[in-house]
């Protein structure tokens, strides 16, 4: 998400939030109750959005050359808080839709189960204390779903891909390196698009950013080689 849409989003889910909050002071119980609902679903948007506004800056180099971005304590945060807000909304409109008797209606009781995982992966990320990516004169490693390295040798293309309104960092590894892909990699597009991913949702660098900086270390892996 660029800054443009963040800043954007932002705005609209606020004001989107304040109405729902001012809808559960003044209506009626059941009314109310959607208002408190709504606003926090939109309270959960605004802070996704709000967490795209301040990009984490990536730290100097160690002394011996290597740098370590660590994950982003304040986009973690604001992402658990979102997504427990929606978790909390959902269970509190679970006895309102109960007789509605619609079945999209009972959307409510999935959404809660993947947005607690979620939150708990978040909380995690915040506090756990694991590096998001490490570069060093050997190589990259992402720490994100189990570490993984690469050495520079093995990387034939850095590039940024965007996709469903993200941009992320693309690694192109040779053949060797190359992993088989999921099942779940062929659900749709996004799985598949690059060899290595580098997100930066986890770390909340800019993706231009983390771009350079990788093809920096690549290009000085390239050099000694």
């Amino acid at each position: 998400m660029n800054l443009g849409r963040a800043i954007i989003m932002t705005l609209l889910s606020a004001a989107l939030t304040v109405l729902c909050v001012w809808v559960a002071l003044v209506a009626d119980t059941e009314h109310a109750i959607w208002g408190l609902v709504g606003g926090l679903f939109f309270g959960a948007g605004t802070l996704l959005a709000l967490s795209y506004i301040f990009p984490a800056r990536i730290p100097p180099p160690d002394a011996d050359g290597s740098t370590t971005i660590h994950k982003s304590f304040f986009r973690c945060v604001l992402m658990a808080i979102a997504c427990a807000a929606i978790v909390v909304a959902s269970v509190i409109a679970i006895p309102q839709i109960g007789a509605m008797h619609d079945w999209r209606a009972y959307a409510f009781y999935v959404i809660p189960i993947p947005c607690a995982v979620l939150t708990v992966m978040y909380l995690l990320w915040a506090f756990g204390g694991e590096p998001a990516y490490r570069f060093d004169a050997n190589g990259l490693t992402r720490y994100q779903w189990g570490a993984r390295t690469i050495p520079w040798s093995d990387i034939t293309n850095v590039r940024t891909w965007a996709h469903r309104g993200g941009r992320h960092v693309v690694v192109d590894v040779t053949s060797e390196r190359r992993r088989s892909m999921p099942w779940w990699g062929r659900l749709g597009p996004g799985f598949g698009a690059g060899d290595l991913t580098l997100s930066s949702m986890p770390a909340g660098v800019a993706p231009d950013a983390l771009e350079a900086l990788v093809r920096a270390y690549w290009e000085r892996g390239a050099v000694r080689r």
